[in-house]
C-alpha cells in the first residue's frame, strides 16, 4: 500500500500531464501472492496535489495525503500519520517509456510500473518487497470539482494514533 499512495501521488504531483487536475475514480486492487488473491475496492479523490483514498472492501480504510499520509482504520480504531519523504517527488522525473502508454521506474530497487491512456491514469503495478503483484486499475475517471475539506483527515477523537516514520 505504502508504495501505491507514493507512486500516484508523485504521478500526479510531478511526473506526466494528466488530463484533469481536479477528477475523482473507482479503483479496484489486487495483491496476488503464490496461490491467493486479496481484491479491495474504493474510490479515490484528487485535487491538485491532494488525495483522498476510500477503501470500501474487504475492508473499510480511509487514507488522505496533505502534507502528510494520514491512515484511518475504522475496525482498528486507529490512525497511522505518516510524514512524507520529499525525495520522491523526483521519482518520475526519469521515468522511462517501455513501450505505448507504459512507464517504469525504480523505487526501493523495485520497478514500478504505470499505465497512462489518454493522459489518464489506468493502471499502476509491482511486486512488493515479498514479490506479491500488487495491481491497482482505475475506471469511471471523471472530472469533478472538488472542496479542499475533501480533502481534510476526518476521524473520531478517541481512536488511537500512531505517528510513523
Amino acid at each position: 500500500m505504502k508504495y501505491i499512495l507514493i507512486v500516484f501521488f508523485v504521478i500526479y504531483s510531478y511526473g506526466i500531464e494528466l488530463k484533469y487536475k481536479s477528477f475523482s475514480a473507482d479503483f479496484n486492487q489486487s495483491v496476488k501472492s503464490d496461490n491467493k488473491i486479496i481484491l479491495y475496492e474504493g474510490n479515490l479523490k484528487v485535487k491538485n496535489n491532494l488525495i483522498f483514498w476510500h477503501y470500501k472492501k474487504p475492508i473499510e480504510k480511509k487514507i488522505w495525503i496533505t502534507n502528510k499520509i494520514f491512515i484511518y482504520e475504522p475496525d482498528l480504531e486507529q490512525v497511522t500519520i505518516y510524514n512524507k519523504d520529499n525525495n520522491l517527488f523526483k521519482l518520475l522525473k526519469n521515468a522511462k517509456k517501455i513501450k505505448k502508454d507504459l512507464y517504469v521506474n525504480k523505487y526501493e530497487n523495485r520497478n514500478i510500473y504505470f499505465i497512462i491512456k489518454n493522459k489518464m491514469i489506468t493502471k499502476i503495478y509491482y511486486k512488493d518487497k515479498i514479490d506479491n503483484l500488487v495491481t491497482l486499475n482505475f475506471y469511471n475517471i471523471k472530472k469533478e470539482k472538488l472542496n479542499n475539506s475533501t480533502f481534510k483527515a476526518k476521524y473520531p477523537n478517541y481512536v488511537d494514533i500512531i505517528n510513523s516514520q
